[in-house]
């Protein structure tokens, strides 16, 4: 892919993982035009969350073909992500607009150009009045020349002296180009520290990005856990619900009971009717006797209902000591639901609070992470047009000595025929 269009991708990376949707229909598409093959886009579904594969999806895209970057946006446009694929279209056309002008837009060519008209300016009237003082200095020259015609053989060995300094003063203006040269390299070298802060930047902003995702992670394990208390609230209400059913068994069989009872005193009074007509009956042939097998027989019967009344008695009284455990238990089971669902939702509010806390964090990093760059960049820019200041001068001033007294003589003429004691 062009490095541009890679640029372009890396400053939409946030809105590219935050809005892109990985469809069904969007893999066919991309699978149609090539951009990716069949394993690429198994690689990509193979990932476990939706941040990772659009950022696989996007590492995958960097690494193809220079058209790739057009039928990515036509992929986007044919299922229905215009917007997406406006905002990566519309950059990519400024991009392309100013790759083709230098990256250089209007405003940045109109204020060079007010720079470089400032500098000529300024330049000129540095060069008119080095040139003032270089005439005024000529001159002078001249007339001590003119006056010195007649001792120039006496001055051949003055002369040979300022040969001599010419030559210190030239070596010293080739040590003077040789520092600058060195700190051309320091500048150079603070560039490539620049460059390698600048990927330090990116690291960390993939750091947020990771730390994103652990927010993300986080969150899922919550409603895991939030899901696991559902779920134990949903077998709360069963055991209540059965609790519930027991109460309702026990109170169907105490009228169970309550029937029986009522149909015992039925028979007995049946039998008592009985047992009255029979003895009315004996009575008319043997009363005495009668009387006698009568009482001792309704004294065993009496015994024995009495037994028998006592044996229910204490299965009713079991029946309902087990009643009350019961709702007690159920009770207890109640109270214990409700203290797990204020605990549930006491852990919903911290991890929801927490969330909120992360993304805060998060997008402070991002701020100063850009806000970062924005400076580093800024620098690198005031650093590249210093340095091109200086070069512009230092072929301008050049240019200015050469005009003055040939190639390479600017400062032979300024220093030949004049005095010591002036240079010094």
């Amino acid at each position: 892919m062009d490095p541009g269009h890679v640029k372009l991708i890396d400053s939409n990376m946030a809105t590219l993982v935050r809005e892109l949707e990985l469809t069904t229909n969007f893999y066919r598409v991309l699978q149609d035009k090539n951009v990716f093959t069949d394993d690429q886009v198994k690689k990509i579904k193979g990932e476990s969350t939706s941040v990772q594969r659009k950022t696989r999806l996007i590492k995958l895209l960097k690494s193809r073909g220079p058209h790739v970057f057009h039928l990515f946006c036509d992929a986007l446009m044919e299922t229905g992500q215009t917007m997406l694929e406006r905002t990566l279209r519309n950059n990519g056309d400024a991009l392309t607009e100013r790759s083709k002008s230098g990256y250089i837009t209007k405003e940045e060519k109109q204020i060079l150009k007010r720079r470089l008209k400032e500098l000529k300016r300024k330049l000129d009237d540095d060069i008119k009045e080095e040139r003032g003082s270089l005439i005024d200095r000529m001159m002078a020259l001249q007339e001590d020349l003119e006056q010195r015609v007649s001792d120039l053989e006496k001055e051949l060995q003055w002369t040979r002296r300022q040969k001599e300094l010419a030559d210190s003063q030239r070596d010293e203006a080739i040590r003077d180009k040789r520092l600058t040269v060195i700190q051309i390299d320091k500048l150079e070298k603070e560039m490539r520290n620049l460059g390698q802060e600048k990927e330090e930047l990116r690291r960390e902003r993939d750091m947020a990005f990771n730390a994103e995702e652990t927010a993300k992670k986080e969150k899922q394990s919550y409603e895991q856990a939030r899901e696991a208390a559902l779920r134990e609230k949903e077998g709360l209400r069963r055991e209540r619900d059965e609790a519930i059913r027991s109460k309702d068994q026990v109170y169907q069989e105490n009228r169970v009971l309550a029937n029986a009872l009522s149909e015992r005193d039925v028979a007995v009074a049946e039998r008592n009717r009985a047992v009255k007509e029979r003895n009315e009956a004996i009575v008319e042939r043997e009363r005495m006797q009668a009387d006698l097998v009568s009482a001792a027989t309704d004294r065993d019967v009496f015994l024995r209902e009495k037994t028998a009344a006592q044996k229910e008695k204490n299965t009713y009284n079991t029946l309902m000591v087990k009643a009350l455990a019961d709702k007690d238990e159920a009770v207890r089971t109640r109270d214990e639901a409700v203290g797990v669902k204020v605990q549930a939702v006491a852990e919903r509010d911290r991890m929801e609070a927490e969330v909120l806390a992360a993304k805060k964090d998060r997008d402070a990093a991002i701020r100063e992470m850009n806000k970062a760059i924005r400076e580093r960049e800024e620098a690198v820019l005031e650093r590249l047009r210093a340095i091109e200041q200086s070069r512009l001068l230092e072929k301008q001033k050049d240019a200015a000595l050469t005009a003055l007294g040939g190639p390479g003589a600017g400062p032979d003429v300024l220093r030949r025929g004049t005095p010591e004691s002036q240079l010094s």
